[in-house]
């Protein structure tokens, strides 16, 4: 089957943050999805406008699906509304051949611990009204404490598998366990919000022993077991941060990281 699809939100329009980043976490959730449908056979065809397209981000993703020959089209977003919270998918009320696919993914999801918010219609978004073909906007969670939580906990490995799932279901919703075994052998990493942090981030690895990766980097954290995050606001960055470092300026965040050397 082909299939169209994009993460939600570009750089230039990065949408919510919170203790969720979705920008941060939309990127290597839509990559493990898609390296799991492309193991069974099917294709992808991306609709990402580009990191640099703001406001016309939608225009051209819609435009790139409905030149796709797709089957299927789904994009990935993280749902903004305090006090809110669990999955729900968007569709159009014209769309009755999603409804099975969407009904699946919510049903997964639910499985993994979020409240099932359902199918809701919603004919005034580009996607929805847009693409000639079966769509769906999945929203995985809320960026917040509760649905933060959740997701952080089952890891975005299983919530990979829930969305892959509900499209292929001869997709496993379970990882081999020798796999996760070896991958949480793997105790730290310390993310940088930029070059300038970058020197308070190299003080900590050293004492750590573990590698240093920019917040900007694409990566699968929910292995890890303690992210160390250095600079800037801790919303910018993913929400698997165990440890934030920051200070008012840059002499700050790197004796901030020094004192907190100390105690470790």
């Amino acid at each position: 089957m082909i299939i169209a699809n994009r993460q939600g939100h570009t750089k230039a329009s990065p949408g919510a943050s919170d203790v969720l980043n979705e920008i941060i976490e939309n990127e290597p959730l839509l990559k493990e999805v898609n390296r799991l449908l492309i193991e069974k056979g099917h294709k992808i065809v991306s609709c990402y406008p580009g990191d640099g397209i703001g406001g016309e981000e939608w225009n051209i993703g819609v435009a790139k699906a409905n030149s796709s020959g797709a089957y299927l089209f789904f994009s990935i977003h993280f749902n903004s509304t305090r006090g809110a919270y669990g999955c729900e998918i968007l569709t159009s009320s014209m769309d009755r051949t999603i409804l099975p696919y969407a009904n699946k993914i919510l049903s997964n999801l639910q499985s993994l611990g979020f409240t099932n918010r359902g199918i809701k219609i919603r004919d005034d978004l580009a996607e929805t009204v847009g693409i000639d073909f079966p769509t769906m906007i999945i929203e995985v969670c809320f960026i917040h404490e509760k649905d933060a939580e959740i997701y952080k906990r089952v890891g975005m490995n299983r919530v990979a598998r829930a969305i892959a799932n509900g499209i292929d279901n001869s997709i496993s919703l379970t990882e081999n366990n020798t796999k996760i075994e070896e991958e949480i052998k793997v105790e730290n990493i310390v993310v940088f919000g930029n070059d300038i942090d970058k020197r308070g981030a190299e003080y900590l690895a050293d004492k750590l022993q573990c590698a240093t990766i920019s917040k900007n980097t694409p990566y699968d954290f929910s292995r890890i077991k303690n992210v160390y995050c250095i600079g800037g606001k801790q919303g910018e960055f993913t929400g698997y941060c165990t440890k934030f470092i920051s200070g008012a300026s840059r002499y700050d965040t790197c004796q901030a990281v020094l004192n907190f050397i100390k105690t470790i």
